[in-house]
């Protein structure tokens, strides 16, 4: 198992990066389309090993990335919140594991893009470092305290693009994602295109969320 760390400080203000392209969408009047933008569901299991945390770090967000997005947002095309779960064993090591099972759902304008990478950050540290700035007109120095937190980046590339294509009508399902992956190196991996959407893969989402999607998607992202 390879396990390498890309370590960065960055403010703590921006942690997470860029804005996603998609929406998520927690109420079920958003299940629709708007004419603009319509709904694509994504359903996964998630397991994300790292090899040093910071102690009051709850979770991690893993977004996924579209070259034809490049223009906008950082490639950044769609994320969903995986959270700590404590250290368990994985092939010999204790590692702290962030895990999730579910669904994502998402509103997202009319286009047709792939995912091709993914990312996720790992907070190690935060302190507080003390700025400080001369103002020119009125000769004045002034200092203030700056939060600034240190991660480890960890970005890898999908055996296989995900298609996501958003058009007009009904709402569209990605597939289903079984991910396993320590730091950038992914363990295990598998992507079900044709996927059954089941209610039991939607049990993390308010009842009536998940009783829209079940009414509206009922096609393919492809």
């Amino acid at each position: 198992m390879r396990l390498h760390r890309i370590t960065f400080y960055m403010l703590f203000a921006v942690m997470l990066g860029g804005c996603a392209t998609s929406k998520k969408i927690n109420e079920a009047s958003d299940i629709q389309d708007d004419g603009k933008s319509n709904v694509a569901v994504l359903t996964y299991d998630v397991t994300l090993y790292a090899t040093d945390r910071y102690p009051t770090s709850k979770s991690t967000t893993l977004s996924f990335h579209c070259p034809e997005n490049s223009a906008l947002n950082r490639n950044n095309c769609f994320s969903f919140s995986v959270p700590y779960k404590g250290l368990s064993e994985y092939d010999g090591y204790n590692l702290y594991t962030y895990e999730s099972s579910g669904a994502t759902v998402m509103k997202l304008k009319y286009d047709a893009l792939s995912a091709t990478h993914g990312l996720y950050k790992i907070l190690l540290d935060v302190k507080t470092e003390r700025k400080c700035s001369y103002n020119k007109k009125s000769r004045k120095r002034s200092c203030y305290p700056q939060t600034v937190a240190k991660h480890d980046s960890h970005r890898f590339s999908l055996p296989e693009p995900i298609p996501l294509i958003v058009t007009p009508g009904s709402g569209c399902y990605m597939g289903h994602l079984s991910l396993n992956i320590t730091n950038d190196s992914i363990n295990e991996y598998d992507f079900e295109l044709d996927a059954e959407l089941t209610p039991e893969k939607l049990a993390n989402l308010d009842s009536a969320v998940s009783s829209a999607v079940q009414r509206f998607v009922d096609r393919p992202c492809y």
